[in-house]
């Protein structure tokens, strides 16, 4: 299974030996590729959609895997029994709907593992983490196909400090910051870019656009 930049990290942050649901699998690449590779032992796929699911199946049984992936129509955990996964992914949906998904989740304290892309708002993720004591221990940010993407590991048991992180850092990734990440810094630059444009072309102050360039500045100040 060949996989696109982004699928192929979120699947490189998956620990060996795990029990993991794909939520929001789509056509189940991830699960079947971690399963082809031998890093996981088994995964359940799900999704909302139908007809996603029956992608997934058909994809799962074009490679021989049904006794390792279970496709199932699930509104996040709902279809999923306790017990049965230590871990989790979740890619290409809103940071908003991934935090409803793991609140909703009867049996998150079970999940030791956690691999997330939000496609927007990944500080809402990365403040959910940090409050349910989830330390999270990688990151990584690319650029694919014309648009950035987050891709981040939270792990437990480990009490995380909530007063450990600034607003900075919730919203543009502490561990990515820490390392003066590259990428990072080309999307902050063309962020303050673009905000300032957006500023000098008013004709009346605006706070809210005010604050979003000065928080684009602080996170650019971690590159001094």
């Amino acid at each position: 299974m060949k996989l696109s930049q982004r699928l192929q990290t979120v699947a490189n942050m998956v620990s060996k030996n795990r029990i993991i649901a794909d939520v929001g699998t789509d056509h189940g690449y991830v699960p079947i590729y971690l399963i082809e590779q031998k890093i996981i032992n088994k995964a359940y796929a799900l999704d909302i959609s139908q007809g996603s699911v029956q992608k997934t199946q058909d994809n799962i049984d074009a490679h021989g895997l049904g006794d390792r992936i279970i496709a199932r129509c699930s509104d996040g955990f709902t279809n999923l029994e306790a017990d049965l996964v230590d871990g989790a992914v979740m890619a290409g949906m809103g940071g908003d709907l991934i935090v409803n998904i793991l609140s909703a989740c009867a049996y998150l304290e079970q999940l030791d593992e956690l691999v997330l892309s939000p496609q927007k708002h990944p500080d809402y993720v990365r403040k959910f983490l940090v409050e349910h004591n989830y330390a999270i221990v990688d990151e990584k940010f690319l650029f694919e196909d014309g648009k950035y993407y987050t891709v981040m590991k939270a792990v437990r048991p480990k009490e995380a400090d909530k007063a450990a992180f600034t607003e900075a850092e919730y919203m543009y990734g502490k561990l990515l910051l820490a390392r003066k990440d590259e990428e990072l810094k080309k999307f902050l630059d063309d962020e303050k870019t673009k905000y300032t444009n957006i500023k000098k072309q008013m004709d009346r102050a605006n706070e809210s656009l005010d604050a979003k360039i000065d928080l684009i500045e602080k996170g650019l100040d971690y590159y001094e």
